[in-house]
């Protein structure tokens, strides 16, 4: 349903970043490496609704599942999401305080060090489990918490998708007289790197448990068809 959900978002934006009064000349430039207001609000929003629905989940994912069916590249695949994780987290914390005067400076250390740190150190304790369960309440195991833990996570995932089609597509798509075939297949490789990162690395919570079904590897990978259409037509 996540998968479904962010390919029609991505659809939509698409069809609005090409209708004619968003495409025409009258439409004000933003300054590179800046971002709306609004828009440093939605990312705060989505890695704050990310972080409480990590911490939410690990209690009852836990104890729902007692244990991981792990490949054996596991670790290979647990470093990689770290690294796009931990990045996705920096990048996202710089475009939170940039260009932010109004902020004291004091307030743009704090944020920048609870969004870098804070999404992935909750993410990560699903992967571990305590040597002595500790005692929890019950509604802290009941498959409530866990169902608006998911609510949160993938709200937090279209927020974070919706931010990438507005302010880092645009970096593979810009179209230069003489692009080539390989060009675009270059831009295309990058893009489709660039939004793993957006995508896949928080979707990783819900990967592991239907990592090994081949439909949602089929499903994410519809997911890149309004990228490759962006790209291509």
């Amino acid at each position: 349903m996540l998968d479904a959900l962010t390919s029609v978002a991505q659809l939509w934006l698409l069809a609005d970043s090409l209708a004619p009064e968003r495409a025409g000349p009258s439409a004000e430039p933003t300054r590179a490496g800046t971002i709306e207001p609004h828009f440093r609000w939605l990312l705060l929003a989505a890695l704050g609704a990310y972080t409480a629905g990590a911490a939410l989940k690990r209690a009852p994912f836990q104890a729902r599942v007692p244990a991981l069916a792990a490949p054996v590249h596991a670790g290979c695949l647990c470093a990689a999401w770290l690294v796009l994780h931990s990045a996705l987290c920096i990048l996202a914390a710089a475009a939170c305080v940039a260009d932010a005067p109004e902020i004291p400076l004091v307030v743009q250390v704090a944020v920048m060090a609870a969004v870098s740190v804070l999404p992935t150190a909750m993410a990560a304790q699903l992967l571990v489990r305590p040597r002595r369960a500790p005692v929890l309440p019950a509604w802290r195991t009941h498959p409530l918490c866990e169902g608006v833990a998911d609510l949160l996570i993938g709200a937090a995932v279209l927020l974070c998708t919706w931010f990438w089609s507005e302010h880092v597509a645009e970096l593979f798509f810009a179209d230069f007289p003489g692009a080539g075939f390989g060009d675009r297949l270059v831009g295309s490789l990058l893009a489709a790197g660039s939004f793993a990162m957006f995508y896949a690395a928080p979707r990783f919570l819900f990967l592991l448990e239907d990592h090994a079904r081949w439909g949602t590897w089929l499903s994410m990978s519809l997911t890149l068809l309004p990228l490759l259409v962006r790209m291509w037509l």
